[in-house]
């Protein structure tokens, strides 16, 4: 083993049991870094059984597999059709208002009528 490696196998040590610390007693940690097209240059240190991390990868793709990146995701916000208000995504009724009668057709919070038309 060459002096680099090993200065390198000390140091990834060191900042696994930083990370280890974090977790809950008997959690294990695996390190792979790869170099594509070169599978000489694989850098592997683990405290667990290789089966076992083979396993948890296999899982993981499994469970990336089965949310697509295509999924729809939440809701965004597009200015003059639909905003957010009080904390919620709501449909612009007027977008010349402003504040909370950008979102109310005719009615105040305290339930008074805006439309002259109504006769209030």
């Amino acid at each position: 083993m060459t002096t680099k490696l090993q200065i390198v196998q000390e140091t990834v040590s060191d900042h696994m049991d930083q990370m280890l610390a974090n977790f809950k007693a008997g959690a294990k940690i695996t390190v792979l870094i790869r170099t594509p097209g070169k599978d000489e240059a694989d850098f592997l240190m683990t405290s667990d059984d290789l089966d076992d991390v083979i396993d948890a990868v296999q899982r993981r793709k499994a469970a990336s597999a089965a949310t697509p990146a295509d999924a729809p995701s939440a809701p965004q916000e597009v200015p003059g059709k639909l905003e957010f208000f009080d904390g919620k995504l709501m449909p612009v009724i007027d977008a010349s208002r402003y504040g909370w009668r950008r979102f109310r057709e005719h009615y105040d919070r305290d339930g008074y009528c805006d439309n002259p038309g109504r006769g209030y």
